[in-house]
């Protein structure tokens, strides 16, 4: 039913199927009672509405107002659509008047329209009622981009909009990999949310983990976790909102700081940014990654924020770098006899000194690999043994170093220095503090022989004091040996006597004796040897020798022979023993021992005989005695214990070592624990770097270094790219199983993982770093989007060209083979080259030349070898609506009003270039009488104006009419008509004849009003009408202000003529070609009519001249000034007069 039509049914108007729509017409009816199918349009329901079906208020994509004078009645089933176009109730948005009661169920429906976005703050008043009884069950009025809320009133139903909290910057982690020294501050996640002024920020929620392959990483390593709000995506100078300590952070799953319902101000972006504060004391090469689940920032509007998967990649890896060495251990020596002594004198420390890289918070820098070298700096002794070591985890332990003093007791001092280089650079030597060396007593020997040389048996040999001293290896005195040595007959049968006595305690370790002789038993040729002397009685018929010799009781005796009676040279030092000791298996904490014999086969005393091991074997490996003598012929027998500390087989060398002579005895055993023990050929598997698809296969050796079968229950690793086999086994003591790890190149890059091996009795873990890397070529595209934008000027015209440059690079381990660049016309692509290696990049150039006005787009496709195999896809755009050259946009027409004969009056039009090149006005030719133009001069820039002025000066009364013709350079419109009108005015206005310009004259004109009597045409347009009006009033003789308003009043009341300008509502609206705009003038105006889009952008100009006083009519066709449809949506149109402006708005649907 159209507008102005009426449909009156005869008690109730009743629908169960189909349509029925008014478009601004009436139903007539007690009830109009929609059992289904769809009621729709504008206009009016004369009676009660009852909807079971669907009510579609104004039709689809429309708006308007659809009235019920009576009550309205929606049940479960029913439902009631709404369009939402703009905020005019009943003209950009639908609304339902009902003049009754509005009892309400079913469904509404709300939806956008026209492109229209509703902003925080608007309110649809989409029903209204005289009273209402209930609401609808189902709601569905979510208009998106924020919040809508639908408010039942005492008189109204109202849909109330607020914002929303938008994520404007995408939340974003870690990428790749960093660095964070003890102490530092490191950004680890943001995200850039757009408040609506009333939303808050309630708290967000960050994992932090270690990587796949564990690190270490613990709540110790951080020292603090904080949360700023920042107007950017930087840390510095942001708000702190929260902060969790260390022992507040969780690993491995979520921590959630709180934000104290911090709002965000009404469009503003606002970063939100989470960091870690790293603790001052931490374990080097730490690793942290982070996760944010999707939705983990809390605000009062829900969740927000994109999802960051934790990647081992993206990291940050505790960095220490050392600023200091530390002596972590110092060397040490339980052997020392005196307790004021640290080391012993002349060997190895048995606690070699460590020395530790660290910085100034004392943690260990393990990347720490320089050579360390020791030297002396106190002290009059000397360094012995290897006296520089690799510095391996943060710090150098030494192998075998010593001192030698020159004194026992000597205090020394080592220094320890790193060669130049690594990340730490040139650290600062250091020294060590309080170290003192010990001489300890090895062995006896004379000082002091007995003197003279030849005595008679029984004589004193002690002419001078004989002394006898405790020295070590060095043949240095221990000055705190205390033990009595005693002088004893070493072999012979006579009686040794000495004063003060056989046994005497030394002092400062050496034992005087002042008497000193020797008696021969009766009938033997005697003779007594030392380290000095040989008595001799005189010769007899047979003989004996015996030696005298110096012990104690504390350690081996210690003497040697020089010659025999006879004085001859005798047979040298021979030592022999056994070539090899095994003492098979033995348990880890327990002992064994074997006992050896060392005979001396020749015939010369061996004096100074030493056992000695490697510095290695020390700990486990003990001597009975480690220093003795053997006359010609003897043997000594000593004990060797096996006690190992860790399992694993032992072998070593035992070294004898006397006079010219040594044996070499070869040691062996295993170690094995009490139960079954794993041992890994390896500690890491690295499978190196291939291509891609090739596989490579790796074995691993599981040895059983205990007793008792090895059960692995399982080998696993975390990734499918690793396989393992077999995965469950069985190892009996001493035995060993292969394992066999495949490593499968899937994907490019470098993969971590960890095969652990699980024991299937006590679950016990051992494990096995993997490494292994896929090579590959890698496209990245450094863009997705290319626009060719800018300012109208920068594009090109039809027949021109342009060019901007793209780069692609290769973040794969492989040349990147570029095969093809797929792009359509008018763009063209082309490559600096087809190859790009490993870290480089290459530049795409793209050129554009256009063919036609337009926007232009295209899709840039290159195919490579890419390890996906998937093109890498560019969108490509160019044009600016079709812009191409000038473009020149004027009205059609002028009309300049009037005047009188003999006067001129001035006028201007504007003209506008809307292209990107400048605009040349090449000629300008006129045809007709009483106009001029002038100017403009020079050309006009892309986007602006420039005045052609017009100069009407008529010679006769009446209608006159030129035509402008105006030459360009514009390609599309070469030559413009422009249309110009003018009257010219009589002055013939005294109707009467009076002589005076007055009310009687305006009553004589008003009886000729609309006539086309030439007596009153004083426009000489051929019609009487308001501008002959206008023209009288010039002449009303009556000056005063109250006469020139009674005569406006007398024009209004008696001629029609309008009060004050006004602007119609178009018609139709909403419109889907053309529409008629209708506007009025009180009196003779300059005028401008100009439609405008919602973001406030100028269309078109309708009319832009001066109109006469009444009623006049425009038709707009939907088009720009270029003559292009424009797109579906609202638009406003302006009328603007010289002291009034006026709107209304317009819908374009398509």
């Amino acid at each position: 039913m159209n507008s102005g039509c009426t449909l009156t049914a005869t008690g109730n108007y009743t629908q169960t199927a189909g349509t029925t729509t008014l478009v601004g017409g009436t139903l007539t009816a007690t009830t109009a009672d929609v059992q289904g199918g769809t009621l729709t349009g504008t206009g009016t329901i004369s009676g009660n509405l009852s909807n079971a079906g669907q009510l579609t208020v104004s039709g689809t994509s429309a708006t308007g107002s659809l009235g019920v004078t009576g009550t309205f009645t929606q049940t479960g089933a029913g439902a009631t659509d709404i369009e939402l176009g703009g905020t005019g109730a009943g003209t950009t948005y639908d609304q339902l008047a009902i003049t009754g009661v509005a009892a309400l169920d079913g469904t509404i429906n709300a939806t956008l329209t026209g492109g229209f976005t509703p902003t925080p703050g608007d309110a649809f008043l989409v029903l209204t009622f005289g009273s209402n009884a209930g609401t609808f069950a189902t709601e569905n009025i979510s208009l998106g981009g924020g919040q809508t809320v639908a408010n039942y009133n005492a008189s109204d139903l109202t849909l109330d909009h607020s914002g929303d909290i938008v994520e404007t910057t995408t939340a974003f982690g870690l990428s790749g990999s960093g660095s964070a020294a003890s102490g530092g501050e490191v950004l680890l996640f943001g995200i850039g949310l757009t408040g609506d002024g009333v939303g808050t920020v309630t708290s967000v929620d960050v994992t932090l983990s270690d990587l796949t392959s564990a690190t270490g990483l613990s709540q110790a390593d951080l020292g603090e976790l904080r949360l700023y709000s920042s107007s950017d995506a930087a840390l510095g100078g942001d708000s702190q909102l929260d902060s969790k300590a260390s022992g507040s952070v969780n690993i491995g799953s979520a921590t959630s700081l709180s934000a104290s319902a911090d709002l965000i101000p009404f469009g503003t972006e606002r970063f939100y940014l989470v960091s870690a504060v790293v603790a001052t004391t931490v374990t080097d090469e730490h690793a942290l990654r982070l996760g944010f689940a999707a939705g983990d920032v809390s605000t009062s509007l829900g969740g927000r924020g994109t999802s960051v998967v934790a990647a081992d990649a993206d990291n940050i890896t505790i960095d220490v770098v050392a600023t200091q060495l530390v002596v972590a251990t110092n060397p040490a020596d339980s052997r020392v006899v005196d307790g004021d002594d640290e080391v012993v004198s002349g060997m190895a420390f048995q606690t070699q000194p460590a020395v530790a890289a660290r910085d100034a918070n004392g943690n260990t820098d393990l990347g720490f690999g320089d050579n360390v070298t020791a030297s002396l700096t106190g002290g009059s002794g000397s360094l012995a043994g290897t006296t520089s070591a690799s510095g391996a985890n943060g710090s150098a332990t030494f192998a075998d170093l010593g001192y030698t003093a020159a004194t026992d007791g000597e205090a020394f001092t080592i220094q320890f220095d790193d060669a130049v280089g690594g990340a730490e650079g040139d650290l600062p030597a250091v020294s060590t503090a309080g170290l003192s060396a010990d001489a300890v007593a090895s062995l006896l020997a004379f000082v002091q022989g007995p003197n003279p040389t030849s005595v008679e048996t029984g004589q004193d040999f002690a002419a001078s004091d004989v002394t006898v001293a405790a020295r070590d290896t060095d043949g240095m005195t221990d000055s705190d040996y205390a033990t009595a040595i005693t002088l004893a007959v070493g072999s012979g049968n006579g009686t040794l006597s000495a004063a003060p006595g056989t046994s005497v305690t030394p002092a400062s370790g050496v034992s005087s004796w002042t008497t000193l002789s020797y008696s021969a038993a009766s009938g033997f040729l005697t003779s007594a040897t030392s380290t000095a002397v040989t008595v001799s009685s005189p010769p007899a018929t047979s003989s004996s020798s015996s030696e005298e010799s110096s012990s104690s009781e504390s350690s081996p005796s210690s003497s040697s022979g020089s010659s025999g009676s006879s004085g001859e040279p005798t047979a040298a030092v021979v030592l022999s023993g056994p070539t090899a000791i095994n003492f098979g298996d033995v348990i880890l904490g327990s002992s064994t021992s074997r006992s050896f014999t060392i005979t001396n086969d020749g015939s010369q005393f061996a004096s100074g005989v030493t056992a000695s091991l490697p510095a290695a074997q020390a700990s486990a490996i003990f001597l009975g005695r480690s220093s003795l003598s053997l006359a010609s012929g003897a043997s000594i027998s000593t004990e060797i214990i096996y006690s190992p500390t860790v399992p694993g087989e032992m072998s070593t060398i035992l070294s004898v070592s006397g006079p010219g002579s040594s044996v070499s005895i070869q040691l062996s055993g295993r170690g094995l624990a009490a139960g079954p023990l794993a041992s890994l050929s390896t500690d890491r598997l690295d499978f190196g770097s291939e291509p891609l698809a090739v596989a490579s296969e790796l074995t691993l050796v599981v040895h059983n270094l205990g007793m008792g079968d090895l059960e692995i229950a399982e080998a696993t690793t975390s990734s499918d790219v690793f396989t393992v086999g077999p995965q469950s086994f069985t190892v009996a003591s001493g035995s060993s199983q292969t394992v066999a790890v495949m490593f499968d190149r899937s994907a490019p890059g470098l993969v971590l993982d960890t095969l652990r091996l699980v024991a299937g009795d006590s679950g016990d873990l051992v494990s096995v770093a993997l490494s292994g890397r896929s090579e590959a070529a890698i496209l990245d595209a450094i863009i997705d989007t290319l626009a060719f934008d800018g300012n109208p000027s920068s594009l090109p015209m039809v027949g021109e060209s342009m060019s901007h440059a793209i780069q692609v690079s290769n973040s794969g381990d492989l040349p990147l083979e570029i095969a093809e660049l797929a792009l359509d016309p008018p763009f063209q692509a082309t490559i600096t080259s087809l190859t790009v290696a490993p870290a480089q990049t290459a530049e795409i150039e793209i050129t554009y030349a256009p063919t036609a006005a337009g926007l232009d787009t295209a899709s840039l496709r290159i195919r490579s070898n890419h390890w996906t195999g998937q093109d890498a896809v560019v969108v490509i755009s160019a044009g600016t609506f079709g812009l191409v050259g000038s473009r020149i946009s004027l009205p059609d027409s002028l009309d300049v009003g009037s005047v009188l004969v003999g006067e001129s009056l001035s006028s201007a039009i504007t003209i506008q270039n809307l292209g990107n090149r400048e605009l040349r006005l090449l000629s300008v030719d006129l045809e007709g009488s009483g106009f001029s133009l002038s100017g403009p001069e020079g050309n006009i820039a892309p986007g602006a104006e420039a005045s052609l002025e017009v100069l009407f000066s008529p010679t006769s009364g009446g209608l006159q009419l030129a035509t402008a013709t105006l030459g360009t350079d514009d390609p599309l419109r070469p030559s413009v008509l422009l249309s110009l009108t003018g009257r010219g005015k009589s002055t013939v206005i005294d109707f009467s004849g009076d002589g005076v310009v007055d009310f009687g004259d305006f009553f004589l004109y008003a009886e000729a009003f609309g006539s086309h009597n030439p007596e009153f045409d004083l426009t000489g347009d051929g019609l009487v009408d308001f501008d002959d009006f206008f023209v009288f009033a010039d002449a009303f003789a009556a000056v005063g202000s109250g006469r020139r308003a009674a005569l406006g009043e007398y024009a209004h009341h008696y001629l029609g003529l309008p009060r004050r300008p006004a602007l119609g509502t178009g018609y139709p609206n909403p419109f889907n070609s053309t529409v008629v705009i209708p506007f009025r003038l009180s009196a003779p105006a300059r005028a401008s009519l100009r439609v405008y889009d919602i973001a406030g952008q100028r269309i078109r100009t309708l009319v832009d001249a001066r109109r006469s006083a009444g009623n006049h009519v425009v038709v707009w066709d939907g088009r720009d000034g270029t003559g292009k449809p424009v797109a579906s949506g609202g638009y406003l149109i302006v009328l603007r007069t010289e002291d009034a402006v006026h709107a209304a708005k317009l819908a374009l649907i398509r």
